[in-house]
């Protein structure tokens, strides 16, 4: 069984692939740790470790990708 980042991080996928929540502009990335209960620095590390990104830099391409 995976650690509480390991949830986290699926959670957050989650939320912005299927809650699609990244359509909210009002929400930050630390907005959306809030929601799933995790902790942002934490999360973005690992954000950062898998995807080379910030977190709130991850949510821009999420918004970028939904105009396309």
């Amino acid at each position: 069984m995976g650690n509480k980042i390991d949830y986290e991080y699926a959670a957050f996928e989650a939320l912005m692939d299927e809650g699609r929540v990244f359509t909210d502009e009002s929400l930050s990335f630390n907005d959306i740790c809030a929601l799933i209960g995790a902790d942002a620095q934490a999360l973005e590390q690992k954000i950062a470790e898998e995807l080379g990104c910030l977190g709130d830099e991850l949510l821009e391409v999420y918004r970028n990708q939904s105009l396309l």
